[in-house]
């Protein structure tokens, strides 16, 4: 299927499903991406930090069964959409396809993302579900936004989490990129999701070495003192987690969840000691504003 023609329809129906009274059109477009990476979503205004970019209910839920329970029920759920919405899902990627065909349960097994502990309607566990719109936003090893599972909205949202230029694609991380170097995060992607990133950051470090050598050292301390906190002693651990948090800033990770976790961990270290309460009352305060910011007041 054509990508610029999928694009132009999903386009047609991101329109079409805004509701009557939404005075303002999207802020994002769905078009083709660069270097073969097929469609991707792409502002068409500049976004601030922490804006709501996109909320959406899954097209399809995927049953957290055996391989053949999965393929029926999907299968049958498969068959109750329309011709164009069938159409969409399957241009999507699959990266488990033999033979150049791609399969529904491929696509799913490829594209769906997590959606918490709910339950379908059938009662069974939900492996993830699938988004025509966020499920197309292209991996970046320094993404710009993030994506989450809102329970109480049962709806997949999307965050910008860096500021996001008129016109630049919309990114998310399909891994954790905060704490593993390049070649780590390049095998994790092959193994994960069967492809070669190419993203802004990984291209810059093909032709700039130094900047990849620093970044390298930067990823890797943040997984080494990340993994020491648990053995350390509170002052030492709000010393380290206050190292981390720089590590991070200067890697571009300024509103990312990754910062919230972390701040929220050493809420928990300074809580139970009466000395450190100004510590946890930094910590619980800069956790609440990151969560906030990357997914929403709920």
């Amino acid at each position: 299927i054509n990508a610029e023609y999928m694009g132009t329809v999903f386009n047609r129906i991101i329109e079409m499903a805004a509701s009557s009274d939404e005075k303002e059109s999207p802020i994002y477009e769905v078009k083709p991406a660069p270097n073969g990476k097929g469609l991707g979503i792409f502002a068409r205004r500049k976004i601030e930090v922490g804006t709501l970019i996109i909320a959406e209910k899954p097209i399809i839920e995927n049953p957290n069964l055996k391989k053949n329970q999965s393929e029926r029920i999907l299968t049958a759920r498969f068959a109750k959409l329309s011709k164009e919405t069938q159409d969409h899902i399957m241009s999507f990627p699959d990266s488990y396809k033999e033979h150049d065909t791609p399969t529904l349960y491929g696509v799913c097994r490829t594209n769906c993302l997590p959606m918490g502990d709910t339950l379908s309607q059938s009662t069974e566990k939900v492996g993830g579900g699938l988004f025509l719109t966020i499920c197309r936003a292209n991996h970046c090893c320094l993404p710009n936004a993030e994506y989450s599972w809102c329970d109480h909205l049962h709806q997949e949202v999307l965050y910008a989490c860096r500021e996001i230029a008129e016109n630049e694609e919309i990114t998310v991380s399909y891994i954790d990129p905060t704490n593993m170097n390049t070649q780590e995060r390049q095998q994790a992607l092959q193994q994960k999701m069967r492809f070669t990133c190419q993203c802004e950051l990984c291209e810059k470090y093909k032709t700039d070495a130094a900047a990849k050598k620093k970044s390298d050292s930067n990823r890797m301390e943040i997984g080494l003192l990340s993994t020491s906190l648990q053995d350390m002693d509170p002052l030492t651990a709000v010393d380290t987690i206050n190292k981390i948090l720089s590590l991070l800033y200067e890697e571009g990770f300024t509103c990312h969840s990754s910062l919230g976790t972390l701040c929220y961990t050493g809420f928990q270290i300074c809580d139970p000691y009466l000395q450190l309460q100004k510590h946890a009352e930094a910590f619980i305060q800069r956790a609440y504003q990151i969560y906030v910011a990357v997914e929403g007041p709920q």
